[in-house]
Parts: structure tokens; C-alpha cells; sequence
């Protein structure tokens, strides 16, 4: 091929030696990476994990960092053992995580789909929670209009203010019926009357029951 021949192998050569260094320096970096996340989280179920595939990227880097060092001394014995020992060490420590990994991946996605899970279950809780805020607030909103009322109207009797009292809060609570229970005076109090229920279709009342009904235990 003549020096044209030659200066293209020379650059690839040279190349590959380029590549090889980059590749043992990011394969040689990652150990200490696992190390660090490792030392921030608590890892401890991914230890054994962690240790293979350090293991694992250490001997890939000492497999490209002889490369390197071959193109050098390309007839090296040394070399040549030692790149061989690191590729025996590298087939057998890349096929344990392999394994590893088998085992792993299931048990992360199951965690992951538990998690979504949670996620979705704090988000419903957060909306319900926004729900009784509103609710509570409009409660007191009606209270306090009703406390306001009662107190500046001619005197009321006890039941057209029970009812107007369950009327603006089934209405601010998007209820569609309300009842009020008592004790009763037989047995102690043991036992509950029906003393006031109110029956919504809509927004409008339908039906109106004032007075006792029959009573119902209080367990």
C-alpha cells in the first residue's frame, strides 16, 4: 500500500490507544461513583450487588488500560498474562452479575409499581383532604351566618332553627339528607331518637320530619 497504507494504520492505532485510555479512565470511574451514591443512601439490600458490578467495571478498565499498554510493548509476556488473566476474572465476574441482575431488575420494578402505587394513593388523599378543608370551611361560613342571624332576628323556636341550620348545610356540604339524633330519657339515655330529618332532591327540600321517631339502640 506504500506510506499512505502505513499512515492509516498508524491513526487507527492511534485511535484505538485514545480509546482505549478514555474507555479504562469511564470504566475506572465508576467504583467510585457506586461508592459515593453508596455512602450518601442507605444501600445496604444492594451491597453484594454494588461489589460485583465495582468488580466488573474495574476489570473492564484493566482490560483497555493494557491495551494501551500493548500498544507500547506489543511483545510483552507480561502484558500478555496479565491482560489474559484480567479477561478470565472479567468473564466470570460480568457473568455472576448477569445473574445478579436476573433477580434484581424483577424486584426493582416491583418497587417501582409499588411506588407509583403510593404516588397515586397521595395524590387521592391530598384531593380528599382539599375536599373536607372545603367543607369544613364552608361549615363554619354557614355557622357563623347562621349565629349572625339567630342573633339579630325576633325570637325563633327550636325547630324552625334546627331545620333552617340542617337546610344551609346540607346545601354547603352537598348533602341529600340530614338527620339529628337525641338520647332519650328511658334507659338511661341509652338509646337515640329521631328528632329532626331533612330530605333533599336536587337543591330543593322535598320532605320535612319534625318530631320523635322510634328510638334506636345507641351500640
Amino acid at each position: 500500500c506504500g506510506d499512505g497504507c502505513d499512515g492509516a494504520v498508524d491513526a487507527m492505532l492511534q485511535c484505538q490507544k485514545v480509546s482505549d485510555f478514555l474507555i479504562a479512565a469511564s470504566y475506572l470511574s465508576i467504583p467510585l461513583e457506586l461508592l459515593y451514591f453508596a455512602s450518601c443512601a442507605d444501600l445496604a439490600p444492594l451491597k453484594w450487588l454494588l461489589l460485583q458490578l465495582a468488580a466488573f467495571a474495574v476489570l473492564g478498565g484493566s482490560i483497555h488500560l493494557l491495551a494501551v499498554l500493548a500498544h507500547h510493548h506489543p511483545h510483552s509476556s507480561g502484558l500478555l498474562l496479565a491482560s489474559t488473566a484480567a479477561k478470565l476474572l472479567a468473564a466470570l465476574v460480568s457473568s455472576a452479575t448477569a445473574l445478579s441482575l436476573l433477580t434484581f431488575i424483577p424486584r426493582l420494578i416491583r418497587a417501582k409499581l409499588r411506588e407509583a402505587l403510593l404516588r397515586a394513593k397521595a395524590r387521592q388523599l391530598d384531593r380528599d383532604l382539599g375536599i373536607v378543608r372545603r367543607r369544613v370551611e364552608a361549615t363554619s361560613r354557614v355557622v357563623r351566618m347562621l349565629t349572625h342571624h339567630i342573633r339579630s332576628s325576633p325570637p325563633l323556636d327550636a325547630h324552625t332553627i334546627l331545620h333552617t341550620t340542617m337546610l344551609h348545610l346540607a346545601d354547603a356540604l352537598s348533602l341529600h339528607s340530614c338527620a339529628v339524633w337525641m338520647p332519650g330519657h328511658d334507659a338511661g339515655g341509652a338509646a337515640l331518637h329521631l328528632v329532626h330529618q331533612l330530605s333533599l332532591r336536587g337543591k330543593g327540600p322535598v320532605s320535612v320530619v319534625l318530631g320523635s321517631q322510634p328510638p334506636i339502640s345507641a351500640d
